[in-house]
């Protein structure tokens, strides 16, 4: 395979939906590369006021924050989030992002060794 480029006009952006609490489109998110490529790729957009809500994960997922202000509380332990800071979130453990600041937040994503199509996503 050849390399690829993409820009964000040419991805599909989703709003969250899950199981427990349904439609939040106070964040929204895109897979940047086809879903059936490893490393996932995306970015998640979160509103002032919301979340990506309390969930777990089999592959590790990286988070680098492109703008904005928030906390990402992985396993129990809340870590501050602004332009620039990257996080380790560990294989299965439980976490909640949150948009404290006054703008959007907006957080690159990556599950190194993963497709997206091979995340399962558990609630609650």
């Amino acid at each position: 395979m050849a390399g690829l480029s993409v820009t964000l006009d040419e991805t599909t952006w989703h709003p969250w939906e899950d199981p427990e609490q349904g439609r939040d489109d106070r964040v929204s998110w895109t897979t940047v590369f086809p879903e059936h490529l490893a490393p996932v790729v995306g970015i998640a957009d979160i509103d002032p006021g919301g979340a990506l809500p309390r969930h777990y994960h089999a592959p590790v997922e990286i988070y680098h924050v492109i703008e904005g202000v928030g906390e990402v509380e992985i396993a129990g332990e809340i870590h501050s989030l602004r332009e620039g800071v990257t996080a380790y979130v560990p294989a299965n453990a439980w976490h909640e992002t949150r948009n404290t600041g006054e703008g959007p937040l907006r957080i690159l994503y990556f599950f190194p060794e993963a497709r997206f199509e091979d995340v399962d996503y558990h609630f609650r």
